[in-house]
């Protein structure tokens, strides 16, 4: 009985929600009722929340999946409801994500649209968005891979329990990062540099968190004669942050191919997500596409 109440009530909430959201999606098409400023913020809008959800749910999906893999590898089972259940329910989320950012991104056409507003969705959510999510993932993968060679302090099921949730980010997070990066720079080419700037942002942060908790844990490798558990913990930590931040910094920056690249092309981010106006082709659309 409270299972048959329980999806009646997730039904009506969806019907009305559904409701809610077509209503003024009506309004916004219509001639006569439609805005005349700001027409392009619900087709982003939409988009970036299909895209929040889609990749939320993504993540989630892949995660439970390379979690159950491993742990049949590891030959223990969980106790209690089956593990595709979150699988399928996980997958239900991505599906719904993707049909609303598909309908609002590909079939709107929100992808050609030309506005400041436009670049700092791309940029931010697609890119920054998905390098972070990425980067994360990766960090949290060498980290697990490192302390299964060099810190086995822990249960084996315990060590490899962050490793799909991980494994799942980074692919998801390469994959939305990948699409935005590529999208962005057949924009214009300082979307493409903004892109690398962001980029190469994220992984100067994590390459500096990295220094700084191995430094950290060297400094209390140097307080004691005998390190702990968590000292080398920590430090396997900083040197994932390092190593990945690095490697993806290096990539980005491109340092040995940018010997005078800050006095021959001088660019701004805010030039970039803020274009002047004879950039704009007066339709609300890129001219470019």
């Amino acid at each position: 009985m409270g299972e048959g109440l329980e999806w009646r009530s997730s039904l009506a909430t969806g019907v009305v929600w559904a409701a809610v959201w077509a209503w003024p999606r009506w309004m916004w098409q219509h001639r006569g009722k439609g805005p005349r400023r700001l027409h392009t913020v619900p087709a982003l809008a939409g988009s970036v929340f299909g895209l929040l959800l889609g990749a939320g749910g993504a993540v989630a999906a892949l995660g439970s999946l390379l979690d159950a893999a491993l742990r049949g590898l590891a030959g223990t089972h969980d106790v209690g409801t089956p593990w595709w259940v979150s699988v399928l329910q996980s997958l239900f989320w991505a599906g719904g994500g993707f049909l609303v950012w598909w309908w609002h991104w590909v079939r709107g056409e929100a992808w050609r649209l030309s506005s400041p507003l436009a670049n700092v969705a791309a940029a931010f959510f697609g890119v920054f968005g998905g390098c972070s999510t990425a980067m994360a993932g990766a960090i949290t993968a060498v980290f697990v891979l490192l302390r299964l060679a060099l810190d086995r302090s822990e249960d084996m099921i315990r060590l490899v329990d962050p490793l799909g949730p991980a494994l799942a980010a980074a692919a998801v997070g390469c994959l939305v990062w990948r699409y935005h990066a590529l999208l962005t720079s057949a924009w214009s080419e300082k979307m493409r540099e903004t892109g690398l700037l962001l980029a190469s942002g994220v992984a100067v942060v994590a390459a500096a968190s990295g220094v700084g908790v191995v430094v950290n844990a060297a400094l209390g490798f140097a307080e004691t004669a005998l390190a702990g558990t968590g000292t080398r913990t920590l430090l396997l930590g900083g040197i994932s942050a390092l190593v990945v931040g690095g490697a993806v910094w290096w990539w980005a920056w491109q340092p040995a191919d940018r010997r005078g690249w800050l006095a021959t092309r001088p660019s701004s981010i805010c030039w970039t997500l803020c274009p002047p106006e004879p950039w704009w082709d007066g339709s609300g659309r890129r001219s470019d596409c």
